[in-house]
């Protein structure tokens, strides 16, 4: 199973991306989400961006995003990247923390039936990534 450092170690990530915006940045991109999705250009913004661009900025240090001209010419670009990679961070973070607690051993028939339980728990989990936005 993976080890419960990493989990640990995505909960960092998501502070330090949720400490990267400002309190009136993220009132702005609460709009700017809204005002996207109203016009439709989320959804080509997510076709281009997602998920190749947001994991190459997820992956990034703080640093590292703050050198990136591509990222930093418009904020705009700058604020939906670190939204969607909030995301990707916290499902990380909660698949983490679910295999690291599932069995590994045991009867056959009981790992395999906890697993199936574990997967239709975390495909029903809706990951919103509001934490961000608050």
């Amino acid at each position: 199973m993976i080890d419960t450092k990493y989990a640990l170690y995505a909960s960092l990530f998501l502070d330090e991306n949720r400490n990267s915006i400002t309190t009136t940045e993220k009132a702005r991109l609460k709009e700017l989400l809204y005002s996207m999705k109203e016009s439709g250009e989320l959804s080509k913004w997510i076709e281009e961006y997602f998920p190749d661009e947001v994991l190459k900025f997820a992956r990034q240090t703080p640093q590292g995003r703050m050198k990136n001209k591509k990222w930093n010419d418009d904020r705009n670009q700058f604020l939906l990247l670190s939204y969607y990679a909030y995301r990707i961070l916290e499902a990380s973070k909660y698949l983490m923390e679910e295999l690291s607690g599932a069995p590994e051993h045991g009867p056959y028939r009981e790992v395999c039936t906890n697993y199936g339980v574990l997967y239709l728990k975390i495909s029903d989990r809706n990951f919103l990534g509001q934490d961000l936005l608050d």
